[in-house]
């Protein structure tokens, strides 16, 4: 009868052991599905904050190549308009390709002095007939030229970039 007694025991014992091990992996499996949900909601919500910095990064991205392409019209106007007055001031040398002082006294432009009086010789071109009719000299006529080159260069890169600075500093342009 001992051995009926231990077999019965045995068998209590498999019987609660399967018990337990079934009902730990019934909960362990009831833990991984929650695991495995929680995850696939958080990959979803990824998926929608990843989707909309997408798109946001598009919108920016578009709004960079507008306004790329207009400040890229805006120089190409700006360009025009300096080429287009330095082609007049070179016209405005004349023949000689040199410049003229708008208030020598030689050409009938106004000088200072009173009506009537002999006008004042030009400094330093009284002999010289071009510099005494109002022309600036050659070296004088090319340095304006120069720095008058250098400030549309000047005139245009801040032009060029002023929206630009403004917009950073997140006040409006003219």
């Amino acid at each position: 009868m001992s051995m009926h007694i231990a077999w019965a025991l045995l068998a209590a014992a498999l019987a609660a052991a399967n018990y337990l091990l079934f009902d730990g992996l019934t909960k362990s499996q009831a833990t991984v599905q929650t695991y495995k949900k929680m995850v696939a909601d958080q990959k979803a919500q990824a998926k929608t904050k990843f989707d909309d910095q997408v798109a946001k990064t598009k919108a920016a991205e578009q709004a960079l190549a507008a306004f790329k392409a207009q400040q890229e019209k805006d120089d190409e106007t700006n360009k025009k308009v300096v080429s287009d007055l330095t082609e007049r001031l070179r016209l405005a040398g004349g023949a000689h390709g040199r410049l003229r002082d708008p208030n020598a006294t030689g050409r009938g432009c106004g000088g200072a002095g009173t009506p009537g009086a002999t006008p004042a010789a030009p400094p330093g071109g009284a002999g010289n007939k071009a510099e005494a009719d109002g022309l600036l000299s050659a070296q004088l006529t090319g340095l304006l030229r120069r720095l008058q080159h250098e400030a549309d260069l000047i005139n245009n890169a801040y032009a060029s970039c002023r929206g630009t600075a403004l917009n950073d500093r997140g006040q409006a342009t003219d």
